[in-house]
């Protein structure tokens, strides 16, 4: 039985909008003082307490899936790898989030001395640290983001992190959070611009290595987590489903129960 539950993703893993109403509004969902409300709500927790283990929760909101390589890998390193500490009752839940996020890392001038990873979304307006960074922005979007880039991306870490869980006996799970292209499996997409740009190397041998079970559905008409919660029938209003654009305790109560039914039926503890 697993005896550490560790989990990553972005914020439909950490709870966003899962907020103390009692709490003042300069307290925002992801701030300390709202810990003691939202953490029992979340999957990560529930899931727990129905395996009656610890949980280590390394999510945070509007996370990329460079973050969530680059943070699990060092915590398991140093956690688990490098002291030599067994694996085996240990259970990783990796939740994936839109592939084109992608992180720099921001040596800002020694007089403001900001250094450290900064999380793009080219899919978002968002206003960022500085004038600078905000043209290296807008230069990165308009030349040199693409589907191709960031899908061919996405296929490598999980194909990485599945290798590396193997390598040191580490059980895991993967699942897609939203991020789920008009309900068209992966493995449907459009292939030539990866044959065009990648001299041959075609991104769907290496997805189709990627384990059919110990990713969520993961060829599934509707595999990802807000698609799974909306297409429930067993609650007469799906809105209570949510809380804004992220799921309410009723949504993380649906996919920890999910998740738990899912490891059982395939034996993934």
């Amino acid at each position: 039985m697993v005896k550490q539950l560790v989990t990553i993703g972005d914020s439909w893993t950490y709870g966003s909008e899962i907020r103390d109403p009692s709490l003042p509004n300069s307290v925002f969902d992801w701030d300390p003082e709202n810990d003691a409300y939202r953490l029992p709500k979340i999957w990560p927790t529930k899931l727990g307490e129905r395996l009656n283990t610890e949980v280590v929760n390394l999510s945070f909101p509007a996370a990329s899936n460079d973050r969530s390589v680059r943070v699990l890998t060092g915590w398991l390193t140093q956690e688990y790898l490098t002291p030599k500490k067994p694996t085996d009752d240990l259970f990783v839940i990796v939740g994936l989030t839109s592939p084109e996020r992608k992180d720099f890392y921001y040596k800002e001038t020694p007089s403001r001395g900001r250094n450290g990873w900064m999380t793009i979304w080219p899919m978002w307006e968002h206003k960022y640290y500085t004038d600078e960074v905000q043209d290296f922005v807008k230069l990165y979007v308009s030349n040199f983001w693409s589907e191709e880039e960031s899908t061919s991306r996405y296929i490598q870490q999980l194909f990485y992190l599945q290798t590396f869980f193997k390598l040191y006996n580490i059980k895991y799970l993967f699942f897609q959070a939203f991020y789920q292209f008009k309900n068209v499996r992966i493995q449907d997409w459009v292939d030539s611009p990866y044959q065009r740009n990648y001299r041959g190397q075609v991104d769907h041998l290496l997805w189709e290595m990627i384990d059919p079970v110990r990713f969520l559905r993961k060829n599934d008409d509707i595999h990802s987590f807000h698609n799974y919660i909306s297409s429930l029938d067993n609650t007469p209003d799906k809105s209570q489903c949510f809380i804004g654009q992220h799921p309410s305790e009723l949504g993380h109560t649906w996919w920890a129960n999910h998740i738990f039914e899912y490891c059982q039926e395939h034996n993934l503890w």
